[in-house]
């Protein structure tokens, strides 16, 4: 576990707080690994702004950085963003974050040795949004353990559909509940699960009411 300060004040939640203490705390381990054990590393992977100081501030001699992008927090904001429901407050939150960490996304796009995309459209995202016309992205796809992960017929439970995804405009559980309601009248055994919290929470429950 990382340590960190919130930034989680009784008005407003002030997320670069979170952000820069956490990443502090990430940076101070993996200077402690590498001191430790420098010669076993080849590389060191980000996930994204979750480590974004290695490639900031590796010093000579350190492992190459390879950073994954499964979005941008540009993406991520403008489905929430077009919610006309959403708070004032919120919405100044969601700007306020969206400034600072698309500036902690070009320099650690500028930064790093290698990118990696989890799909070709967030390649292209990438490529578009930050002008990569001549930096090499590769694209590696999410992959699962198909000898430990694969549908078992002894569980299965026919008409049933079950969605994990985090309640958000980008999901699209919105269409979930609309393609549910037509199929009713042809599958009346149907039933949908959608499980998890987000801020459309309140949307999607008034749609299914």
């Amino acid at each position: 576990p990382i340590p960190y300060i919130s930034g989680n004040f009784r008005f407003f939640h002030f997320f670069l707080i979170d952000e820069v203490s956490f990443n502090i705390g990430v940076w101070q381990r993996i200077k402690k690994y590498l001191a430790d054990d420098r010669g076993f590393f080849d590389v060191i992977h980000i996930q994204g702004r979750s480590g974004f100081l290695y490639p900031l501030f590796k010093k000579s001699g350190f492992p190459p950085s390879v950073v994954t992008f499964h979005g941008t927090m540009k993406n991520e904001n403008e489905a929430a963003l077009r919610d006309r429901t959403m708070p004032l407050k919120r919405r100044l939150e969601l700007k306020l974050i969206q400034s600072y960490a698309t500036k902690i996304e070009k320099m650690l796009i500028a930064k790093s040795d290698r990118l990696i995309a989890v799909s070709n459209q967030m390649a292209t995202t990438l490529a578009q949004q930050f002008g990569l016309k001549d930096r090499k992205i590769d694209i590696v796809y999410n992959g699962l353990d198909t000898e430990e992960f694969y549908p078992s017929s002894e569980k299965q439970i026919p008409f049933r559909i079950v969605s994990v995804a985090r309640l958000d405009p980008r999901k699209g559980l919105i269409y979930l509940i609309e393609a549910t309601r037509q199929l009713m009248d042809e599958f009346p055994e149907l039933t949908v699960h959608i499980v998890g919290e987000g801020s459309q929470r309140r949307v999607l429950e008034r749609k299914i009411n």
